[in-house]
């Protein structure tokens, strides 16, 4: 996807078409809300949140180095989500392995009492 000239924010439509996904722009993308004097300057695009919010980050004159710090931040904090979802998963596997273990001892503690008994023949009544 290639960068487009900046896009005016506050233009007719604009965040509407944010909003719906009719445009779509790569983070990075440089924007404006409204016409800029001569010592304005202009931001750094970073996304529409799912809510449908439109976010644009880091305006002033360090806009690009403001914003791969955030984009840095970003991709360490899915980096430690991604781990948190990994060990939880790891964590109920483990749960699921030990609840079975703990059910198959207690199958032959009971077996082993006498409290239970097998049967040879499928469908035999105790």
């Amino acid at each position: 996807m290639k960068y487009i000239p900046t896009v005016d924010l506050w233009a007719d439509g604009v965040q509407e078409a944010l909003r719906d996904g009719s445009l779509r722009l790569q983070t990075g993308q440089w924007v404006q809300c409204g016409p800029l004097g001569p010592k304005d300057y202009r931001s750094r695009w970073d996304h529409v949140t799912p809510g449908g919010r439109v976010l644009v980050v880091h305006h002033g004159p360090h806009a690009t180095r403001n914003l791969f710090a955030v984009c840095r931040a970003n991709r360490a904090t899915k980096a430690f989500l991604a781990s948190c979802e990994a060990r939880r998963e790891a964590e109920r596997k483990a749960d699921e392995a030990l609840a079975e273990v703990v059910r198959r001892r207690t199958l032959q503690e009971n077996l082993r009492r006498g409290w239970m008994q097998v049967n040879a023949e499928p469908g035999a009544g105790c």
